[in-house]
């Protein structure tokens, strides 16, 4: 997050985390299409929750990204925001969010996350297991 926005009294905690989420997502997309992925939607809203990136890999598979960003290491790194339960709604959004497109294709999760936002360190685990 930008320090200015960080520290600033005006902006409310819970702005200050939708505007990491936000600025973490369009960074995690810059990441991805800069490696040939291509966007097919973004901040899908289903049943259980959100997805927040459904791209399709240079090699044509189907990838539902989730994307975790920490402003700092205080409360751990953000893969650690990632647990079963986690992973569990992401392939009931997965299998929920091909149904409604009509899509009858494997599908993988891959999880960016991007710690230290100041400077960030981003990071792509693909085909990520529960």
């Amino acid at each position: 997050m930008p320090q200015f926005l960080h520290h600033h009294p005006l902006v409310a905690k819970s702005d200050k985390a939708a505007l990491l989420g936000i600025l973490g997502e369009q960074l995690a997309e810059s990441y991805l299409t800069h490696r040939h992925y291509r966007v097919i939607e973004r901040n899908w809203r289903g049943v259980h929750g959100e997805i927040d990136l459904v791209v399709t890999a240079p090699d044509g598979e189907l990838v539902i990204v989730e994307v975790k960003a920490r402003s700092s290491g205080r409360f751990g790194d953000a893969i650690e925001a990632i647990d079963a339960e986690k992973m569990r709604r992401l392939h009931l959004l997965a299998r929920q969010w091909c149904i409604e497109h009509a899509i009858r294709m494997e599908y993988r999760i891959d999880v960016i996350t991007l710690d230290n936002f100041s400077l960030p360190k981003i990071s792509h685990r693909v085909g990520l297991k529960s």
